[in-house]
């Protein structure tokens, strides 16, 4: 089970995220999902290999399991 967080986001935001919901057909929590995760892959392209716990292979390759928030 994945942990879920919850966060609270300006207006401006919000209509953000539901105009680039609806222009690429994803929920706008999937894109804050990828929006999270994105900002914790950022975060450890820096630190040392081995301070990353999302490193599943011991420090060779980043992990990643989801699409960014542009759909790649």
């Amino acid at each position: 089970m994945m942990p879920i967080i919850s966060v609270y986001v300006d207006e401006m935001t919000a209509a953000r995220m539901k105009a680039i919901s609806a222009e690429k057909g994803r929920s706008v929590e999937d894109l804050a999902e990828c929006a999270v995760s994105e900002a914790a892959l950022n975060y450890f392209r820096l630190a040392p290999a081995d301070s990353d716990p999302g490193r599943a292979d011991g420090g060779a390759n980043i992990i990643t399991t989801h699409a960014n928030i542009a759909g790649t």
